[in-house]
Order: structure tokens, then C-alpha cells, then sequence
């Protein structure tokens, strides 16, 4: 996994490297967007042992639900297929993984009507959520104050939005470029040229 060239788009989110405590605890320590990272490129980063894994099929239906789950925009038609594969799935679970059957591997039945009564899944997913729990997560380690946790997480993140909207207000009153364009030297005058000449050095 550290020698796996990940894409543009996916080195922000890489997945940490699967450690020997991992597969000790069953169990890897990352954040929703680094494990969605991994579930993609799994194919790709273990090539090599997937054809031996009697239970890649798992992988597969699930791959092909998330893929009609995340689909934007999503057809109605698409319902009975999306049925199918959660039953798929379901089923696949309980032969290959009968001790690892949770609560979310039955929910994932009910995305067909989810999603047939309120639209794709994308428009209410918890995503968003989870990035803005991650600042207080790490601001909660990083400070080491556990007298008042949610009046520090609050006082921190209104300085932070303070400072934020303080700093716009004041960029509204500086001047900045927006863009370069080519023009002839002889479209200033002589007062122009001089002031470009003290402030750009052009001897």
C-alpha cells in the first residue's frame, strides 16, 4: 500500500497502511473518506491475491450497489436491480461472513425504498458530517482539556469562524488582480510609464 501510486484526486485521502494490529483486532483505524479510498482501489492495490479469494464476490456486489447508490442522478429503474443486488449481498454475507453480520448488512436491504421514497442517496448522506466531526475530533486530542469539552469545541470553532469572516471583509477593501492581459506600451502616458518604471526597477 505505501508503494501504491495513487491518483491526483486520492493522495489526500489515502488509506494508512494495514499494520499486523489491524488484522489482530479485525479492525482498521481510519476516516470515512480514507476507507471509501481503500474500498475502491482495493482491486487494484491486491491484484494479486484477489483471484484466490473465494469470497471476493462479496466485493463485487457491493461494489455494484455503491456504484448505483452514489449514481447521480438516479433512475427509478434502476430500483428492482438495486433490490437484487442488497438480497445479493445479503445472502453473500451470511455464507461467506456468518460472524461478521451487523446491523448495516441488514439496513442495506432498505436502500431500494430509501432511496424510492426520498431520492439518491448522495442529497442526505452523512459525509459532510463526518469531515466537519473530524475538526473536533483532532481539536478535542490536540488540546488536552476534557473540563468542559463541548464549551472549549464551541469558544474554539467561533474564533476560527470569526477570524474567517474578518479576514473577508477586509479582502473586499484591498485591490487584487483578476487576470493579465497583453497591451501596447504606447497606451500609457509619460506620468504612467514613470510610475511603472520607479515601481517595477525597469531601466
Amino acid at each position: 500500500m505505501l508503494n501504491f501510486p495513487y491518483g491526483y484526486f486520492d493522495t489526500s485521502r489515502r488509506p494508512p497502511p494495514i499494520q499486523i494490529k489491524h488484522l489482530q483486532t479485525e479492525r482498521i483505524i481510519a476516516t470515512a473518506t480514507e476507507k471509501l479510498c481503500l474500498f475502491k482501489l482495493f482491486p487494484l492495490i491486491f491484484y494479486e491475491i484477489i483471484d484466490k479469494l473465494p469470497s471476493f464476490t462479496v466485493y463485487k456486489i457491493l461494489r455494484e450497489i455503491l456504484d448505483l447508490v452514489f449514481s447521480s442522478p438516479f433512475r427509478k429503474k434502476w430500483l428492482p436491480i438495486l433490490n437484487e443486488l442488497c438480497d445479493a449481498f445479503h445472502d453473500a454475507m451470511l455464507l461467506y461472513f456468518p460472524d461478521k453480520i451487523i446491523p448495516k448488512s441488514h439496513f442495506i436491504r432498505e436502500y431500494g425504498k430509501i432511496i424510492h421514497d426520498f431520492g439518491p442517496a448522495t442529497r442526505y448522506w452523512c459525509m459532510r458530517y463526518e469531515a466537519s466531526h473530524a475538526y473536533f475530533k483532532k481539536l478535542a486530542a490536540r488540546t488536552n482539556n476534557f473540563k468542559n469539552t463541548p464549551k472549549m469545541l464551541s469558544t474554539h470553532f467561533r474564533l476560527k469562524q470569526s477570524f474567517k469572516f474578518t479576514h473577508f471583509s477586509q479582502m473586499k477593501n484591498l485591490y487584487y488582480s483578476v487576470g493579465m492581459k497583453k497591451i501596447q506600451s504606447s497606451s500609457f502616458n509619460v506620468s504612467m510609464k514613470k510610475r511603472f518604471i520607479r515601481s517595477f526597477w525597469l531601466y
